[in-house]
């Protein structure tokens, strides 16, 4: 069966007719959209270019054009000797990082080249591998992406003319690594529906004393997050005070705000043998969003909910990740004789660590349809515009009226005493859990009132039952 797929009109199309109208004639970039809507066929909304790395450009062709040739005497009339270069290192980080800022329901569904017919041709098993190292960066990025479902796109102009395939990673490049798909121009965004939430979590691993590998404490949060993922899947989904069924489809309004019901039981997180010396905590709440078309079952809309959470969290933790490799990079690793290291991989000799996770913010992307990117300590606004402008091609300023900012703070502590962090939080969040004591008091008294009301009820009523019956036996006595 062939795969049927639809390019949106205006963002796509229109894309590609202003690069041409530029005067640009070799371009190379990422595809946005969504996978497998109504009858399987798949939604391309946007493309985006991957910008310069340090002032180079992404792609370029290196030999002598068809008018350099033209003006040398004997070569007139012999096709060009060009070759096309990729940094293709440089497009899968683009794509990962991209990525992040897609929310759920949308991801980066392909790669696309603005090229002549003789250079797409000649540069097939290049663009096939650089579509392979997006596939893998992006399965690298927690996405769990099927490696078979990319697509390759290339927009040639004179004449004018588009074609897709999408790409098999199977076997090594040859004759089958590309399968042709059906092309054709729609309006892709005005369908889709939005879901939302906003879930509230804590996550903990704990700390072992003696890591033989000296495992970092992000490395320990991940475990956490693990853990808190198979928790979510067995989550039940509330929309408009009633539960989800999962072969029901999306209709009626297109904004949706639903709720999470989780299980009590949470699974264990990387537990082994081994004195525990403390106990590592993330938690917070965090705004999920997702978005599917109409008649999509809800099924999916509330797995790509899930995964939005998950995504959110892994990504923010990706964040610091690489923070911490950019600080052993631009710090001298050793000062006044002890090695210097980032706080975040401190895991003894300290009594408590607290730490805040980069705030996710959305913003309106295309009609509508919002983004994000996360808001590290120390970062403004601008440093998000910026970002925009660099890897999303987002040339308006950033409306700070229309952002949406509703989570708290998603904190990461770490207490060396296992002890006081599991039993009690002595110390964590005190005024919270103050606040509860006083409303659980509160709420104490009015279940005992209520249990003395009932029982009284129940009292007089076997008392009025019980008079009945020695009323009867009386009259039936005489």
């Amino acid at each position: 069966m062939v795969r049927a797929v639809i390019g949106d009109e205006t963002y796509v199309e229109g894309f590609i007719d202003s690069v041409l109208q530029s005067g640009i004639t070799l371009q190379v970039g990422l595809a946005v959209g969504r996978v497998g809507i109504g009858s399987g066929r798949d939604a391309v909304f946007a493309l985006i270019p991957t910008p310069q790395n340090e002032g180079q450009e992404v792609a370029h062709l290196e030999g002598e054009s068809a008018k350099e040739l033209d003006k040398r005497k004997g070569t007139k009339g012999k096709s060009p000797a060009q070759s096309l270069q990729i940094d293709m290192d440089w497009v899968a980080e683009h794509a990962r990082q991209v990525s992040k800022m897609l929310v759920g329901g949308i991801r980066v569904v392909g790669c696309f080249i603005l090229a002549s017919e003789s250079v797409f041709k000649s540069s097939a098993a290049l663009l096939w591998q650089t579509s392979k190292m997006v596939a893998l960066a992006l399965d690298a990025s927690f996405n769990k992406l099927s490696l078979d479902d990319l697509l390759l796109m290339h927009f040639s102009f004179s004449p004018r003319r588009v074609s897709c395939k999408n790409c098999s990673f199977e076997l090594g490049y040859g004759s089958s690594s590309f399968r042709p798909c059906e092309w054709r121009a729609a309006k892709t965004l005005s369908g889709l529906h939005s879901i939302s939430c906003l879930y509230r979590f804590e996550c903990r691993a704990p700390v072992y004393a003696k890591e033989p590998t000296k495992k970092r404490l992000l490395d320990t949060l991940l475990s956490a997050v693990d853990a808190e993922t198979t928790r979510l899947e067995a989550a039940l989904v509330l929309s408009d005070g009633s539960l989800v069924v999962e072969d029901k489809a999306l209709i009626g309004d297109t904004d949706h705000e639903v709720e999470m019901f989780l299980p009590f039981d949470c699974p264990p997180t990387d537990i082994r043998n081994g004195e525990v010396s403390g106990l590592a905590i993330v938690s917070g709440s965090i705004q999920a969003h997702a978005y599917g078309f109409s008649r999509d079952p809800w099924s999916r809309a509330a797995s790509d909910l899930k995964a939005d959470i998950v995504k959110s969290l892994r990504s923010r933790l990706e964040i610091l990740h690489d923070e911490i490799d950019n600080f052993s990079k631009d710090v001298n690793p050793i000062t006044n004789g002890e090695h210097t290291v980032h706080p975040l991989q401190r895991v003894e000799g300290t009594s408590e660590f607290r730490c805040k996770l980069p705030r996710r913010l959305l913003f309106p992307w295309l009609e509508g349809v919002f983004l994000c990117d996360y808001l590290q300590e120390g970062e403004s606004l601008q440093d998000v515009d910026g970002r925009l402008k660099d890897l999303l091609h987002v040339n308006n300023p950033l409306d700070q009226g229309r952002i949406l900012q509703h989570e708290n703070d998603v904190e990461v502590l770490m207490r060396r005493s296992f002890w006081e962090a599991s039993v009690g939080n002595a110390n964590i969040h005190e005024d919270k859990r103050k606040q509860a004591g006083s409303i659980s008091n509160a709420v104490s008294g009015a279940m005992m009132l209520k249990a003395i009301g009932v029982l009284s009820f129940c009292v007089l009523l076997v008392s009025i039952i019980a008079s009945y019956f020695i009323t009867v036996r009386k009259k039936s006595a005489s």
